[in-house]
């Protein structure tokens, strides 16, 4: 994020900076079933949800970007 607002995605300089990282189990877990409960409650807004592709999202699918202090 820069500053409170906007949320900047750059891709890598070079390939040699894109790595796999591996989750331990209980993590992958946990997203997996995070991923689930957002199905489900992405039906709730209909046509009004937007599919961002970020994992934490508003009830809209909207990217947060309130600041980690709290500060909007």
């Amino acid at each position: 994020m820069m500053g409170s607002r906007d949320v900047v995605e750059k891709d890598t300089e070079s390939l040699a900076g894109e790595r796999a990282l591996p989750l331990p189990g209980p993590v992958l877990d946990a997203l997996k079933a995070f991923r689930a409960l957002q199905a489900e409650e992405r039906l709730a807004p209909g046509e009004a949800y937007a599919a961002s592709g970020y994992v934490l999202v508003h009830e809209t699918g909207v990217a947060f970007t309130i600041a980690p202090w709290g500060v909007d």
